[in-house]
Protein backbone atom coordinates (compact mmCIF):
# COMPACT_ATOMS: atom_id res chain seq x y z
CA UNK A 1 0.00 0.00 0.00
CA UNK A 2 1.36 3.22 -0.96
CA UNK A 3 1.47 5.91 1.72
CA UNK A 4 1.77 10.23 0.98
CA UNK A 5 3.78 12.10 2.57
CA UNK A 6 0.98 14.24 3.60
CA UNK A 7 -1.11 11.06 5.40
CA UNK A 8 2.28 10.71 7.37
CA UNK A 9 2.08 13.71 8.16
CA UNK A 10 -1.11 13.76 9.08
CA UNK A 11 -1.02 10.57 11.09
CA UNK A 12 2.05 11.88 12.89
CA UNK A 13 -0.05 14.72 14.03
CA UNK A 14 -3.18 12.80 15.47
CA UNK A 15 -1.02 10.58 17.08
CA UNK A 16 0.92 13.51 18.56
CA UNK A 17 -2.24 15.30 19.42
CA UNK A 18 -3.41 11.69 21.45
CA UNK A 19 -0.28 11.70 23.27
CA UNK A 20 -0.75 14.90 24.86
CA UNK A 21 -4.00 13.90 26.08
CA UNK A 22 -3.50 10.76 27.70
CA UNK A 23 -1.78 7.65 27.22
CA UNK A 24 -4.77 5.09 26.32
CA UNK A 25 -6.04 7.43 24.08
CA UNK A 26 -2.87 7.41 22.38
CA UNK A 27 -3.18 3.45 22.16
CA UNK A 28 -7.18 3.77 20.70
CA UNK A 29 -5.54 6.16 18.30
CA UNK A 30 -3.11 4.22 16.92
CA UNK A 31 -5.26 0.80 16.69
CA UNK A 32 -7.78 3.13 15.28
CA UNK A 33 -5.31 4.45 12.69
CA UNK A 34 -3.93 0.47 12.23
CA UNK A 35 -7.65 -0.83 11.69
CA UNK A 36 -8.37 1.37 9.26
CA UNK A 37 -5.30 0.95 7.14
CA UNK A 38 -5.79 -3.08 7.53
CA UNK A 39 -8.95 -3.40 5.94
CA UNK A 40 -8.87 -4.89 2.99
CA UNK A 41 -11.69 -5.24 0.70
CA UNK A 42 -12.08 -9.00 -0.30
CA UNK A 43 -12.53 -10.29 -3.42
CA UNK A 44 -14.21 -13.29 -4.49
CA UNK A 45 -13.04 -14.72 -7.65
CA UNK A 46 -15.83 -17.05 -9.74
CA UNK A 47 -14.13 -19.97 -11.26
CA UNK A 48 -11.00 -20.00 -9.08
CA UNK A 49 -7.51 -17.36 -8.87
CA UNK A 50 -7.30 -14.67 -10.94
CA UNK A 51 -3.61 -13.26 -11.33
CA UNK A 52 -3.65 -10.01 -9.58
CA UNK A 53 -7.25 -10.78 -7.83
CA UNK A 54 -7.13 -10.28 -3.95
CA UNK A 55 -7.51 -13.56 -1.59
CA UNK A 56 -10.29 -14.18 -0.42
CA UNK A 57 -9.76 -14.74 2.89
CA UNK A 58 -6.84 -12.21 3.77
CA UNK A 59 -7.95 -9.48 0.76
CA UNK A 60 -4.00 -9.67 0.22
CA UNK A 61 -2.70 -9.86 -3.79
CA UNK A 62 -1.32 -13.07 -4.94
CA UNK A 63 1.26 -12.97 -7.51
CA UNK A 64 1.35 -16.21 -10.02
CA UNK A 65 5.10 -16.68 -8.85
CA UNK A 66 3.42 -16.63 -4.67
CA UNK A 67 0.61 -19.11 -5.90
CA UNK A 68 3.35 -21.47 -7.83
CA UNK A 69 5.15 -21.83 -5.42
CA UNK A 70 2.56 -22.62 -2.70
CA UNK A 71 1.51 -25.33 -5.13
CA UNK A 72 4.64 -26.52 -5.59
CA UNK A 73 5.03 -26.73 -1.49
CA UNK A 74 1.69 -27.75 -0.95
CA UNK A 75 3.12 -31.04 -3.05
CA UNK A 76 6.16 -31.43 -1.85
CA UNK A 77 4.00 -31.85 2.22
CA UNK A 78 1.48 -33.73 0.56
CA UNK A 79 4.23 -36.65 -0.59
CA UNK A 80 5.59 -36.20 3.04
CA UNK A 81 2.14 -36.36 4.57
CA UNK A 82 1.85 -39.73 2.42
CA UNK A 83 4.98 -41.30 3.48
CA UNK A 84 3.54 -40.62 6.98
CA UNK A 85 0.54 -42.31 6.66
CA UNK A 86 2.33 -45.66 5.46
CA UNK A 87 4.42 -45.19 8.94
CA UNK A 88 0.88 -44.59 10.56
CA UNK A 89 -0.36 -47.85 9.13
CA UNK A 90 2.76 -49.71 10.31
CA UNK A 91 2.23 -48.29 13.82
CA UNK A 92 -1.42 -49.10 14.06
CA UNK A 93 -0.30 -52.61 12.58
CA UNK A 94 2.09 -52.85 15.50
CA UNK A 95 0.10 -51.58 17.85
CA UNK A 96 -1.86 -55.36 17.18
CA UNK A 97 1.36 -57.10 17.26
CA UNK A 98 1.90 -55.93 20.71
CA UNK A 99 -1.54 -56.86 22.06
CA UNK A 100 -1.00 -60.63 19.90
CA UNK A 101 2.08 -61.31 21.88
CA UNK A 102 0.96 -60.01 25.61
CA UNK A 103 -2.33 -62.26 24.76
CA UNK A 104 -0.14 -65.09 23.65
CA UNK A 105 1.64 -65.01 26.78
CA UNK A 106 -1.45 -64.68 29.68
CA UNK A 107 -3.61 -66.64 28.08
CA UNK A 108 -2.30 -69.26 25.46
CA UNK A 109 0.51 -70.01 27.84
CA UNK A 110 3.21 -68.72 25.22
CA UNK A 111 6.97 -67.91 26.58
CA UNK A 112 7.69 -64.94 29.17
CA UNK A 113 9.46 -62.89 26.78
CA UNK A 114 6.18 -62.50 24.19
CA UNK A 115 4.68 -60.61 27.66
CA UNK A 116 7.76 -57.94 28.17
CA UNK A 117 7.87 -58.12 23.97
CA UNK A 118 4.46 -57.30 23.60
CA UNK A 119 3.90 -54.78 26.25
CA UNK A 120 6.84 -52.81 25.23
CA UNK A 121 5.34 -52.78 21.54
CA UNK A 122 2.43 -51.88 22.25
CA UNK A 123 3.01 -49.04 24.03
CA UNK A 124 5.35 -48.06 21.74
CA UNK A 125 3.06 -48.13 19.16
CA UNK A 126 0.60 -46.43 20.77
CA UNK A 127 2.49 -43.25 21.30
CA UNK A 128 3.65 -43.09 17.76
CA UNK A 129 0.45 -43.63 16.47
CA UNK A 130 -0.69 -40.78 18.33
CA UNK A 131 2.10 -38.78 17.46
CA UNK A 132 1.68 -39.74 13.84
CA UNK A 133 -2.23 -39.30 13.62
CA UNK A 134 -1.58 -35.37 15.06
CA UNK A 135 1.07 -34.67 12.44
CA UNK A 136 -0.79 -36.27 9.40
CA UNK A 137 -3.68 -33.75 10.29
CA UNK A 138 -1.73 -30.90 11.14
CA UNK A 139 0.07 -31.54 7.92
CA UNK A 140 -3.37 -31.81 6.35
CA UNK A 141 -4.79 -28.75 7.70
CA UNK A 142 -1.30 -26.62 6.58
CA UNK A 143 -2.00 -28.12 3.36
CA UNK A 144 -5.60 -26.87 2.98
CA UNK A 145 -3.89 -23.87 4.35
CA UNK A 146 -1.77 -23.10 1.34
CA UNK A 147 -4.04 -24.59 -1.28
CA UNK A 148 -6.68 -21.41 0.08
CA UNK A 149 -4.03 -19.26 -0.19
CA UNK A 150 -2.73 -19.89 -3.51
CA UNK A 151 -6.70 -19.76 -4.53
CA UNK A 152 -7.07 -23.25 -5.16
CA UNK A 153 -10.61 -24.83 -3.97
CA UNK A 154 -10.21 -28.32 -2.74
CA UNK A 155 -13.96 -29.05 -2.43
CA UNK A 156 -14.93 -31.68 -4.73
CA UNK A 157 -17.25 -30.60 -7.80
CA UNK A 158 -21.09 -31.54 -7.29
CA UNK A 159 -21.73 -34.99 -8.72
CA UNK A 160 -18.53 -36.65 -7.47
CA UNK A 161 -18.21 -39.39 -4.66
CA UNK A 162 -16.37 -40.12 -2.15
CA UNK A 163 -13.75 -43.33 -2.83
Amino acid sequence: MHTSESDLTRREEATTATTAAGATDATDATDATKAADAQPTPVTVPGGFAPGARHVVTGKRVSPERREALIREADVQTRAIMNLEVWKRIAYSLLAVGALLAYWNIYQGGPAWALIVGIGTFVLSALASVMLYMVVERGKANVRTMMTAAGVSLERPSGTKKK
